[in-house]
C-alpha cells in the first residue's frame, strides 16, 4: 500500500534529521572501521615471519614477569612484538628479536587507538556508539520505507542508489554491531559450553604457551588471554581466524562467535576485508552526500531571505 505524500514527506524529514544528528559519530565509526579492516590482514600476512616459538616466548615472559603474573599475551607479527600484561604487571611491549622493552610502531598504535575510538569514542562513551549504531539501523529502515529510488545523475540520485545497493552490507554490519554491544555471541566465543576448555586448576601463561606449541605453530597466534575461568587463543588459520580454548593437555576449537566474526571480518580475511572496506567507504559517502543535499536545499531559502533583506 503506497504512502500518502504527507507521510512520505514526514519519513524523509525524519531520515534527514536523524542523519544530521548522528552524522559525526557515524563518520567516526566508518573511518575507524576502515582502518581496523586491515588489522586481520596484516596479522595473517605476517604469520611466521618472526619465527616466534614457545622457547622464545617463555624466555621473554620470564625476563619481564618472573613471578608469573601475566594473563594476556598479544602477538603482532607485522611489527615483531609481543605485548605482555596482567594484574599487577605493567603492560610491556617486547621486541621478539632483541628481547628489549620497546614501544608500538605507528601501525600498531593506529590500530589500538582506532579500536578504542570505535568501541567508546573518547573516554567511556560506549553508550553513544550503541545509540549511533541503532540510529544507523533506523536510517536503513526509513530508507526502505522511502521506496525504490529513481535513477538520476545527481548527488541525490547517487545517494539513494548507493544506499539501496549497499543496504544488505550496511544492515549486516549494523545488526552485528548491535548484537556485539549487547554481548550476544550465539553460543560461540566465551559463551561456549563450560565443559569445553575447562581448567581443573589455574594455568600460567608459560604453561599456556607450551600447550599451544605442542599442537600449533605459535607464530600464527594473535593473542592468548582469559575468557572467564578459561584461557582462550585467537589463531590465524588459513584465510580466517579461529578461537581455541587452551588447557594443559589440549587446545579445543571454540564455536564461532558469529556476530563478532562477521562484524570484524574474521570469518574470511579477504572477503571480510572487502566487506568492511565497502561498508566504511559507503557509509562515509552517504554521510557526505547527505550533507551536500541538505546544504543545497537550505541555500536557496537563505539566499532568498538575504535578497529580501537588502535595502532598496
Amino acid at each position: 500500500m503506497p504512502f500518502s505524500p504527507r507521510l512520505r514527506r514526514r519519513i524523509r524529514q525524519l531520515h534527514r534529521w536523524i542523519a544530521l544528528a548522528f552524522s559525526l559519530p557515524l563518520l567516526i565509526l566508518a573511518l575507524t572501521g576502515f582502518l581496523l579492516s586491515f588489522e586481520p590482514l596484516l596479522n595473517s600476512m605476517s604469520r611466521g615471519t618472526d619465527n616466534l616459538t614457545a622457547a622464545r616466548s617463555i624466555e621473554l615472559l620470564q625476563s619481564v614477569d618472573p613471578q608469573g603474573k601475566a594473563k594476556t599475551v598479544t602477538h603482532r607479527g607485522y611489527e615483531g612484538t609481543l605485548e605482555v600484561a596482567g594484574p599487577g604487571l605493567r603492560p610491556m611491549v617486547l621486541d621478539i628479536e632483541t628481547g628489549e622493552v620497546t614501544q608500538h610502531g605507528i601501525i600498531a598504535r593506529t590500530f589500538i587507538l582506532s579500536r578504542q575510538i570505535h568501541k567508546a569514542f573518547v573516554g567511556d562513551l560506549s553508550w553513544l556508539v550503541l545509540i549511533s549504531t541503532v540510529a544507523m539501523g533506523v536510517l536503513i529502515a526509513l530508507g526502505l520505507l522511502m521506496g525504490w529510488p529513481r535513477r538520476a545523475n545527481t548527488v541525490s540520485g547517487w545517494h539513494r542508489v548507493g544506499a539501496w545497493i549497499g543496504m544488505p552490507l550496511l544492515a549486516t554490519t549494523t545488526v552485528t554491531g548491535v548484537l556485539m554491544s549487547f554481548g550476544v555471541t550465539m553460543g560461540g566465543g566465551g559463551a561456549a559450553p563450560m565443559t569445553m576448555g575447562r581448567l581443573n586448576e589455574p594455568m600460567s601463561m608459560v604453561q599456556a604457551v607450551q600447550a599451544v606449541e605442542a599442537q600449533k605453530d605459535l607464530s600464527a597466534m594473535a593473542w592468548i588471554r582469559p575468557a572467564g575461568p578459561r584461557i582462550m587463543m585467537r589463531y590465524a588459520q588459513g584465510d580466517r581466524f579461529q578461537g581455541y580454548f587452551v588447557t594443559p593437555d589440549e587446545i579445543v576449537a571454540v564455536p564461532r562467535n558469529l556476530p563478532r566474526a562477521i562484524h570484524e571480518g574474521l570469518w574470511s580475511i579477504p572477503l571480510g576485508l572487502a566487506m568492511n572496506l565497502i561498508v566504511s567507504i559507503l557509509t562515509t559517502g552517504l554521510i557526505l552526500t547527505g550533507l551536500i543535499i541538505w546544504l543545497r536545499r537550505r541555500r536557496p531559502a537563505s539566499s532568498l531571505a538575504a535578497f529580501r533583506n537588502v535595502p532598496r
